[in-house]
């Protein structure tokens, strides 16, 4: 009897708990289903994260695409810089060759009206008995003369063609400068972006 007591005893405390466990989770209130208004306002809230985490994404793409635009603008002038800074050492030499040959051609006439002046003291060696110094001395007068006409049809081409690199020179200079312009007023956009970026 004294065993079986606090078996019943204990078999009764367990029901008595159980039942009112039962009877507790009977008597709290069941969870409301989510109503219409509720599912829309978490799709309106989930909408507008997905929108802010968008904007975010789009302001980052736009910042980096305002940087490469510059890097691009700076990568193609530049390229144009190389490219006229050649044009222009062609230029130069083309001008240094045309130069030079007006100064031959200079130096050409100065020794042929020299020669001509002195002409009438100079000894010519005829090789030929028959030949006197007058004689001598009239074809190489002649020589010289037509000498000088080439000298004077050619400083005109010479001239023309030494006008027409130096301006072509300007050009490229005035050109390399409006370019190197454009790099200063880009290196300032760039200095612009780094201090708007956050």
């Amino acid at each position: 009897m004294r065993t079986i007591f606090p078996l019943i005893f204990s078999a009764t405390v367990v029901v008595i708990l159980m039942t009112d466990t039962t009877l507790a989770q009977d008597a709290a209130p069941a969870p409301k289903p989510p109503t219409a208004t509720d599912r829309q306002h978490a799709e309106a809230q989930t909408l507008t994260q997905s929108i802010h985490e968008l904007n975010q994404r789009v302001g980052i793409l736009t910042n980096e695409l305002k940087h490469f635009k510059t890097d691009f603008a700076e990568l193609t002038t530049l390229w144009r810089v190389m490219l006229l800074e050649q044009r222009q050492a062609l230029v130069d030499q083309q001008l240094a060759e045309a130069q030079r040959q007006l100064w031959d051609l200079e130096g050409q006439e100065t020794a042929i009206r020299a020669r001509l002046q002195n002409l009438d003291k100079e000894y010519i060696a005829t090789g030929s008995a028959f030949v006197s110094q007058e004689q001598a001395r009239r074809r190489i007068r002649q020589q010289l003369e037509r000498e000088l006409q080439h000298i004077a049809a050619r400083r005109p081409t010479l001239l023309e063609r030494e006008q027409q690199l130096r301006d072509r020179l300007n050009e490229l200079r005035s050109k390399l400068e409006d370019i190197k312009r454009e790099l200063e007023a880009i290196e300032r956009k760039r200095e612009v972006e780094k201090e708007e970026q956050p």
